[in-house]
């Protein structure tokens, strides 16, 4: 489904899943696709192309089998962990526009927002931020 966030109040995150998009050696896409698991079964794949949300759920994160050293590579970092999001419950997420940019919002509990930012180059950057408890 595009452009439909799922209710995912209530949730828990489990895993968070970054997979960059390397060309040639060089970083093209920081965070080319991103895969949230709640509640340890559920995977949720979503991305922003050219400020288009897309949204879906899927078995897990894709599976790429390539090196640095192919011209196309594709890493998944795993950041849930170190962004100190596994077990926390989410209570609110959506999908906004904001001038030229657009942002899917995830807020936690504890005051953390995942915030993945296309900007108008269709660059997507993936961060989390303290936060208020809305999207």
């Amino acid at each position: 489904m595009n452009n439909v966030v799922p209710d995912l109040i209530g949730r828990v995150c489990t895993r968070l899943v970054c997979q960059q998009y390397w060309h040639e050696g060089e970083l093209a896409e920081e965070a080319n696709v991103t895969f949230l698991q709640v509640d340890a079964e559920q995977w949720h794949r979503f991305l922003i192309d050219w400020g288009e949300p897309f949204w879906k759920v899927v078995d897990g994160p894709d599976k790429w089998n390539t090196t640095p050293m192919d011209e196309f590579h594709c890493p998944q970092i795993e950041l849930a962990g170190c962004w100190g999001l596994v077990g926390r419950t989410i209570g609110a997420a959506g999908f906004v526009q904001i001038d030229r940019a657009s942002e899917f919002r995830i807020v936690f509990s504890g005051g953390l927002t995942l915030v993945l930012h296309n900007n108008e180059d269709d660059r997507n950057t993936l961060y989390v931020r303290a936060s208020a408890a809305h999207v």
